[in-house]
């Protein structure tokens, strides 16, 4: 089913698949009056292969950010969003390519993160903006 659906969208399984998360987490904020009238934003895993043959079948995985749009009312308008949505967030994957992201996770060290963090706190900067990404 969820194959002739993206077939018929023109969009991805996990288009789909992310489409009725989204469905599930509008009816949810609805019946706690919490529904936002923007999209929520979810961390998707991406795949992210090395074009290194001597690194064939490892798994390497980084993330993406996806719009959740919960505020549309229609499904089908909130399948179309999310593939535009995760097709532009694919693109800036592949451009950046699977090397560069591997190496940049390597070398971001433990030491630069806490400082970013600092700074992040200190000038309150989860003050200006909506969550990222909750737990």
């Amino acid at each position: 089913m969820l194959k002739r659906l993206k077939d018929a969208m023109g969009t991805t399984v996990n288009d789909v698949v992310l489409a009725v998360c989204t469905g599930a987490l509008r009816r949810f904020l609805i019946d706690g009056d919490e529904l936002p009238d923007k999209p929520l934003v979810a961390v998707v895993p991406v795949s992210v292969r090395p074009s290194n043959p001597d690194m064939a079948g490892s798994n390497k995985v980084s993330s993406m950010f996806v719009q959740l749009p919960a505020q549309l009312e229609d499904p089908l308008a909130q399948l179309e969003a999310i593939h535009e949505g995760t097709k532009g967030a694919k693109e800036e994957h592949n451009a950046l390519g699977a090397e560069t992201l591997l190496n940049w996770t390597e070398h971001a060290t433990p030491n630069m993160f806490a400082a970013g963090a600092r700074f992040y706190s200190r000038m309150k900067l989860a003050e200006r903006h909506r969550p990222i990404a909750t737990w």
